[in-house]
């Protein structure tokens, strides 16, 4: 599960990745 970046500063964590 990693991390994503977006928006700048917002992390989100997307559970389907890898």
């Amino acid at each position: 599960m990693e991390p994503e970046f977006r928006s700048g500063d917002i992390i989100i964590v997307n559970p389907h990745a890898d």
